[in-house]
């Protein structure tokens, strides 16, 4: 059985690259998919398309920290119900708890967590070894998470720490920029 990922994820980040100004047509002709699949809010698309996708945009723009750039222009509404839910969560607590209960319509062998006390809330998510070679897929979750969180709670939060499960980029200005935070990499979760 192929992994899958859910294709409002995939719509999400067209419409991201959209409004960066990216050719959508010419990104899912390069990744031959038929951009009529995504209309079916339910429709599954195979992990390699996911990955044909975040490779496309890194060749097209030339641009490694690709998931963070495309972050800053999502929106809630481009994650359809899960984004919904998160935006309108009383806090960003439970705004990160839905997004945890929720995590698996993005890909099915996506494993998240929160833990929460009094003043620090840790939320985790793994994926497994082949999602390794596409560091724009963790930039895009983790500045999701982050950016998402400021836009509605209205707060300029800074996490304490952000850790990517990949390996260290040679170029880290535009992860400072966004997270403003200390940064870990090669973790065994992000």
């Amino acid at each position: 059985m192929h992994n899958t990922v859910w294709g409002k994820l995939v719509q999400g980040i067209l419409e991201a690259a959209s409004s960066a100004n990216f050719n959508v047509e010419a990104l899912l002709a390069a990744i031959e998919l038929d951009s009529s699949v995504l209309e079916n809010a339910d429709v599954r698309v195979p992990q390699e398309k996911l990955f044909a996708l975040w490779q496309e945009l890194i060749n097209s723009s030339g641009e490694e920290s690709i998931g963070l750039y495309l972050a800053e222009f999502a929106r809630p509404a481009n994650f359809d119900v899960i984004g919904y839910v998160y935006a309108s969560s009383l806090n960003f607590g439970e705004g990160l708890s839905r997004l945890a209960r929720y995590s698996r319509l993005f890909s099915e062998d996506r494993e998240c967590t929160l833990e929460t006390n009094e003043k620090l809330a840790r939320y985790t998510y793994s994926v497994p070894s082949s999602y390794m070679a596409f560091p724009a897929y963790y930039q895009w979750n983790s500045a999701n998470i982050i950016l998402q969180g400021r836009r509605i709670t209205g707060r300029n939060l800074i996490p304490q720490e952000v850790g990517f499960q990949c390996q260290q980029p040679s170029d880290l200005s535009a992860y400072r920029r966004l997270f403003r935070a200390p940064l870990k990499f090669e973790q065994p979760v992000n």
